[in-house]
């Protein structure tokens, strides 16, 4: 990858070849080799620096924007903005340059122009058109990456991984052996350059055939994948010769004037670069060895128990209808006596005002939670559908509303079981870790008055908003609410379904399946109920009752105040007698 961008990237070439001779340009590249000892001080330390004030910060992306906003004064805010457009119109020009180069030179003159030679003026007015033609597609190509839920620098570095052998193959195997041909060259290129599109569309969308479990990582895919092209181009040179139209490149002695003094001193300043690099790498090596100290930003093991646990084991498909019937979750573990749990709100006195119990269970295709809810009071059905003074748009289906405003639960997963020791650090909003709602009274699919999901936390995030809302659509996470009629008391049942592979992620690409022995993550419910104003008087927004089976108050949602669910891919030793937990103690 660094020698596709610094010896093919147009972005690159163009600088070195507005140089007035071979010793200038030469001397440019060595400058630039200096000023790269920069990047990983200006832009990688800073980053650090920022996790270890702020580690709970889930969008990455807006870390340093964060970080200027927060820690620098007034002054040196505009003098860094000025800075960034800088950088950002230096960028841009350079790209929109190269693309009209390319464009321009080695498409529409041999292509639409049958190889004919262009004026000035021509050549002129279709780099401007091509200039704001690119314009235009970067700037809608911007307004998509918002809606993209990973690390913006990572899959930029992951779609240069599979475009950078070709070029990288056809540079080095040219540069150094006279023996490749223009046939091989050519036919070579192509092969490599539809293997590495085709594997790149493969390993981004995690399609294996079944062959094997993952795909390695991208930086790893691009090594083997500029391995493959090199052997293509080597085998094809040989079963090829030169034709009579080749022409040889000059050597590197007749270009560089090797020898003279200044070649030896642009040798000596190269050499000096290698031994700075190399003495960097070692230090960086050294630090990332030694143990983490400080205990105020400490990653807990992956599998440390927390405060409340459940053990979830394998068990029948049960019917998905909202209602939970006797023994259909006989097999399923089950955490009672919610309304023991802690409070958020004013605490239950009444079990006839709010108590009830969850199972959890798995099939092999599907994690099932059911909840057999006892209510007095259902919001929106036995009461006005009143609204908080705090927000009168609670019942907006939007990123403005309040999903658990009403009677409900939430569920929230920490599938990769991660988090650290500072308070405040909240869920991903995205398959790693979440919060989901599941309303009485309103749904994403169904709108106000039907039951189902919602949107959860952190929803602030527009990534976090748009993943939840693709599960729900996709049906990749499922709600069925069953409201209890006179004869069963007054409450609801209510069953929620979760495909693993679309939600559950226990490692960067790795979600979660039956095949995996034991699994732990990071669990918390929430049990809402909402009755009338008055109930509710003196908490925030009027909430009754809000329960939480792990956490303190004011700290639930916290992801080290999470309890432990212990997924396990087989059955229970001893199916007749369920997995039973009060309050999170077994």
């Amino acid at each position: 990858m660094g020698v596709w961008f610094w010896c093919t990237d147009q972005t690159i070439v163009q600088r070195v070849f507005a140089a007035k001779d071979l010793p200038t340009a030469q001397k440019g590249v060595l400058l630039a080799g200096f000023l790269k000892i920069l990047p990983p001080f200006i832009f990688i330390l800073p980053g650090i620096i920022f996790f270890a004030l702020q580690p709970g910060l889930e969008n990455t992306d807006g870390a340093f924007i964060a970080m200027v906003s927060e820690y620098m004064p007034v002054g040196f805010r505009g003098l860094m903005v000025a800075v960034l457009m800088a950088a950002l119109i230096s960028t841009l020009d350079s790209g929109l340059n190269s693309f009209s180069t390319i464009f321009t030179l080695d498409f529409y003159q041999p292509v639409f122009k049958k190889g004919k030679k262009l004026s000035i003026k021509e050549t002129r007015m279709v780099g401007r058109i091509v200039t704001l033609a690119a314009s235009f597609l970067a700037f809608f190509w911007a307004i998509a990456m918002e809606n993209v839920d990973t690390n913006l620098f990572e899959l930029l570095q992951s779609l240069i991984a599979f475009l950078a052998p070709p070029l990288t193959t056809l540079f080095l195997v040219g540069l150094f052996w006279r023996r490749v041909t223009t046939t091989a060259a050519t036919y070579s290129f192509i092969l490599s350059c539809i293997t590495c599109i085709a594997v790149g569309i493969c390993s981004t969308t995690g399609q294996t055939f079944g062959l094997f479990q993952q795909w390695p990582h991208f930086l790893m895919l691009s090594f083997l994948l500029f391995v493959f092209s090199c052997s293509v181009m080597t085998v094809l040179s040989l079963m090829t010769d030169h034709s009579p139209q080749e022409e040889m490149l000059p050597s590197y002695k007749e270009l560089s004037g090797s020898g003279t003094e200044e070649s030896r001193s642009i040798w000596k300043a190269w050499l000096l670069l290698s031994v700075v690099m190399v003495v960097l790498y070692g230090c960086f090596e050294y630090l990332a060895s030694k143990p983490v100290t400080n205990n105020s930003v400490v990653v807990t093991e992956k599998y440390q128990a927390k405060q409340a646990v459940v053990s979830v084991y394998r068990g029948t498909t049960p019917l998905f209808d909202g209602k939970v019937e006797d023994n259909e979750y006989q097999d399923a573990s089950r955490i009672s006596n919610i309304a023991a749990w802690t409070a958020q709100f004013s605490p239950v006195v009444d079990k006839k005002d709010l108590s009830g119990s969850v199972w959890i269970k798995h099939d092999g295709t599907h994690l099932y939670f059911a909840f057999d809810i006892t209510d007095d009071v259902i919001y929106g059905i036995e009461t006005e559908r009143w609204l908080p003074s705090e927000n009168p748009k609670a019942h907006e289906l939007t990123r403005s509303g309040f999903p658990w405003f009403g009677d409900g639960v939430e569920v929230l997963i920490n599938a990769e079981n991660h988090w650290s020791e500072k308070d405040g650090e909240s869920n991903k909003g995205n398959s790693k870790s979440w919060q989901m709602v599941a309303s009485t009274h309103k749904s994403r699919l169904g709108g106000i008055g039907v039951a189902g999901l919602l949107e959860g936390e952190e929803r602030s995030m527009l990534s976090a908003w748009n993943t939840y809302q693709k599960w729900i659509i996709n049906k990749d996470m499922e709600v069925k609410v069953h409201m209890k009629s006179d004869e069963q008391g007054s409450g609801y049942t209510m069953e929620w379904r979760i495909r693993p592979e679309a939600c559950l992620e226990i490692s960067p690409g790795v979600f979660w399946s039956p095949g995996i022995a034991v699994t732990k993550m990071g669990l918390n419910i929430a049990v809402t109920d909402l009755d009338f104003p008055e109930d509710g008087k003196g908490n925030w927004a009027n909430f009754h009752h809000e329960n939480w089976w792990s956490g303190e108050k004011d700290k639930r949602t916290w992801l080290k105040q999470w309890g432990t669910m212990i997924l396990h891919s087989g059955y229970k030793v001893d199916e007749s007698t369920p997995t039973t937990l009060i309050n999170g103690k077994g």
